[in-house]
């Protein structure tokens, strides 16, 4: 009787003493950005972590806890993520994705112009070992120039040229946009109107459309409309002055109330 009330006593202080380390597994096999950290006991082999049994004794846990102390960095070209890697296995211990790119940036760069889009690259390869989405700004060579092809009045194309002013590519309107705009209203009909921004400059050819907010004065005033015979209307935001030549803008309800 005694013997039995010993071993019952004796089984919880055995599996407190339990050792348990901390792990990085995949969920699919061999596949290593499906990888996250368990905790489980050191006694439990983790050659088939698919195993249902394996299951019941682990527990998952934050993926620092399985950060070793020495690590390297990995660029992914086919998912374009930077993946902080185990140095002693390149990853097979610990694969983690970081949101830090310039982790990633081990080796001299450039700045190319892409599908409209400026994109930092690795020098060696083109966009191999390193590619990411930069501002505009880094890509402004002073060595190049950029002109503003007007189509008409509301729209045109922004063009990228080289130092000889011949080849030509196409980039982001935004590009051309001038160091000093003016905003002007242009009413179409009674009730509608676009608001064009164009260049402060006589000789620059910019001019595009732009969201009618651009052109609305500081004294606006609120009115609504209501077709005969319809049971919905819409509520405008005029400029005080003209109600409706300078700035005319759809805005919601609420403010007519």
């Amino acid at each position: 009787m005694y013997k039995f009330i010993f071993i019952l006593l004796f089984l919880p202080i055995v599996s407190l003493l339990a050792k348990n380390r901390f792990a990085w597994v995949q969920k699919i096999p061999q596949k290593w950005n499906t990888g996250f950290c368990i905790e489980v006991d050191e006694r439990l082999s983790l050659e088939n972590y698919q195993a249902k049994a394996l299951h019941r004794y682990s527990v998952k846990v934050q993926d620092k806890k399985c950060r070793p102390k020495k690590v390297s960095y990995y660029y992914s070209v086919e998912d374009q993520k930077c993946y902080e890697t185990d140095l002693e296995t390149g990853g097979e211990n610990y694969f983690k994705s970081i949101s830090d790119l310039e982790k990633c940036k081990t080796m001299p760069t450039t700045f190319i112009v892409q599908n409209q889009q400026c994109l930092e690259i690795d020098s060696k390869t083109r966009g191999t070992l390193y590619y990411k989405k930069v501002d505009w700004p880094r890509c402004l060579d002073s060595k190049l120039r950029y002109t503003w092809v007007r189509r008409s009045e509301t729209k045109g194309t922004c063009y990228q040229l080289n130092e000889h002013g011949r080849d030509k590519l196409k980039v982001l309107e935004t590009i051309c946009k001038p160091e000093k705009s003016i905003f002007v209203f242009t009413r179409t009909s009674p009730l509608d109107g676009y608001c064009i921004e164009k260049s402060a400059v006589h000789d620059n050819d910019y001019s595009r459309k732009v969201s009618n907010f651009y052109c609305k004065p500081k004294a606006t005033t609120f009115f609504f409309y209501k077709k005969p015979g319809k049971k919905s209307g819409q509520c405008y935001e005029v400029d005080t002055k003209t109600r409706g030549d300078l700035y005319l803008n759809k805005v919601k309800a609420l403010e007519c109330k």
